[in-house]
Order: C-alpha cells, then sequence, then structure tokens
C-alpha cells in the first residue's frame, strides 16, 4: 500500500517517480469510498496523485488527521512515521 502509484496530474515533464521521493502536499479522504484517501506530492517541477485504500474507514480517517500536519515534509519522512 505504501508508497502509492503516483500518477501525473500536472507541471513540467512526467519524470515517472516511484517510490518516496517528492514533497507531500495534501491528502483528502474520498468522497465516494471512505476507506480511500488521495495524496498529492510535488517532485521536479510536477504534480502527482496517489491513491491509499484501506480495510476500515476509521483508520482512514485517522490517518487523514494525522498525515495533514506533515504538509511539505519530504515522502521518506511520512513513509517513516511511525502510526499507532
Amino acid at each position: 500500500m505504501w508508497p502509492p502509484h503516483w500518477v501525473w496530474t500536472s507541471g513540467s515533464a512526467n519524470t515517472n517517480p516511484v517510490g518516496e521521493v517528492g514533497v507531500f502536499e495534501a491528502i483528502q479522504q474520498s468522497s465516494v469510498d471512505p476507506n480511500v484517501c488521495f495524496l498529492t506530492m510535488s517532485h521536479a517541477g510536477a504534480s502527482y496523485l496517489g491513491r491509499l485504500h484501506f480495510d476500515h474507514q476509521g483508520f482512514c480517517r485517522q490517518l487523514c488527521e494525522l498525515l495533514q500536519l506533515h504538509y511539505g515534509r519530504p515522502l521518506n519522512e511520512i513513509g517513516g512515521l511511525d502510526i499507532p
């Protein structure tokens, strides 16, 4: 599940980032499926979208709330967070 597959959404040329590269920009829980959240990140002048799916919508909501405190941090730091 982590790191998500990144899909190029805007900006300069697609660098096809893989893994924990770039800067974490935002997270939002899906309004269609409460078990899904969408992450955005920037890398090399472009923006990308990733999707995470969970088995429990309560955990998804809690993760979204937690990660909102970490906007602007490198994704490798986000991946290293201790999630209780």
